[in-house]
């Protein structure tokens, strides 16, 4: 009697055991990073020069993240070398969802930029080895914005700090904004001139496609929704989504407004980080990721865990 019970207590240890290590393979597709608490002014202008050292390294995602917040707001710093990555948030938009329950469900989303029309849209080519003028192009549309042969007249200086500001006027043009909420139907337009407590810019400081955002924890007159964490351990779950171009330029719809999945709110597919990445310097040891293939059209999909800081924990 007793051999039977000892047996049936190991298998059902085994089988819990199993279950357990299912359940951390599951949550392998989030990266856990923590937050800094905000000790020095942030300006939201699309330059990196605010995170140096404050920057987690994303290597498998060519992605840099930085990650700030107070008791008022949360601050997000992206950064990609990755030129289809650029492609996809320029043509098809770039979503920014939170779910204060820290897991994985798309609960408020802001939408910048937010796209472009289908028609004003690249096609998928080497815009660095592209003839001067491609048929049926505007040179003045905001593409793949690399910069182009450097002038034989010009030093190296004078000629990037000129084109990184023709790239910087250009992105300017992205204005339009939308707020998303769980349901299809909720969204809400604004322009980021009229926003007062919401701040979000894209640059490009050389060859590094930056994306900045200040968002309200609690709700406010500009943002319509309150993302403070509702868990006990201070985590909340952010999302980086793009819509998949490759889709749109067959007229398909890449799964409404927010370029929301079939669904929506599942772990993202693929090969993601599975544990806090490492901190980087920015320009210092892996600071720069390898790049995708630029004729990728696989959408970024990357949900991340982030532990706030608190004002006790940050003195000490």
């Amino acid at each position: 009697m007793s051999n039977h019970i000892l047996e049936s207590m190991k298998t059902l240890s085994y089988f819990c055991a199993v279950i357990c290590a299912i359940l951390l393979m599951g949550c392998s597709s989030v990266v856990q990073l923590t937050s800094d608490w905000k000790t020095a002014e942030i300006t939201i202008d699309g330059n990196h020069n605010d995170w140096e050292t404050s920057l987690y390294n994303l290597e498998k995602t060519n992605i840099n993240i930085g990650v700030l917040n107070d008791t008022e707001n949360l601050y997000i710093c992206l950064i990609s070398y990755d030129r289809n990555v650029r492609r996809q948030i320029l043509d098809g938009g770039f979503t920014v969802w939170f779910d204060p329950a820290g897991g994985t469900d798309e609960k408020y989303g802001i939408k910048f930029p937010v796209g472009r029309p289908r028609k004003n849209r690249t096609m998928n080519v080497d815009y660095d080895n592209r003839p001067p003028q491609m048929p049926g192009r505007n040179d003045t549309e905001v593409d793949d914005i690399m910069p182009p042969p450097m002038p034989d007249n010009m030093d190296s200086l004078s000629w990037r700090s000129d084109f990184g500001d023709k790239q910087n006027k250009m992105l300017s043009m992205f204005n339009e904004i939308q707020f998303l909420g769980p349901e299809e139907k909720d969204v809400q337009l604004a322009t980021i001139l009229e926003l007062k407590t919401i701040k979000v810019h894209i640059g490009m400081t050389d060859r590094a496609f930056v994306y900045e955002l200040k968002v309200p924890l609690h709700r406010t007159d500009d943002f319509p929704f309150t993302i403070v964490p509702t868990n006990r351990k201070n985590i909340i779950s952010v999302e980086f989504k793009t819509e998949n171009i490759s889709m749109s330029r067959m007229g398909m719809p890449a799964g409404g407004p927010g370029g929301r999945g079939p669904g929506g709110g599942g772990p993202p597919q693929g090969d993601r980080p599975s544990a806090e990445g490492p901190r980087v310097g920015y320009g210092g040891p892996g600071g720069r990721s390898a790049e995708r293939d630029s004729n990728s059209s696989e959408p970024l999909e990357l949900w991340v865990q982030i532990t706030l800081a608190s004002i006790v924990t940050s003195v000490q």
